[in-house]
């Protein structure tokens, strides 16, 4: 693993798109433009529940649903 793989949610999104370009098959598994989790901080780990306001929440669910479908599909295509 490359060390600038080291990150956190906000800061990973965009390493995968530099993945994703320099795999053959990395069209099928595009994720989207804009990054949910670009309003994440590490610190938001140890808020309180009563600090997490919907909108962002759904957001990074959103975020980890096409993650978690991603890595679904390659799985299935035999690639993880």
């Amino acid at each position: 693993m490359d060390n600038r793989d080291k990150k956190h949610a906000n800061g990973i999104w965009p390493r995968f798109e530099s993945y994703r370009c320099s795999h053959p098959q990395g069209a099928g598994y595009a994720l989207s433009p804009g990054n949910p989790f670009k309003d994440w901080n590490v610190s938001d780990r140890y808020a309180h529940q009563s600090e997490f306001k919907q909108h962002r929440t759904e957001s990074h669910q959103k975020g980890v649903q096409m993650v978690t479908a991603l890595i679904k599909k390659a799985k299935m295509d035999g690639l993880i």
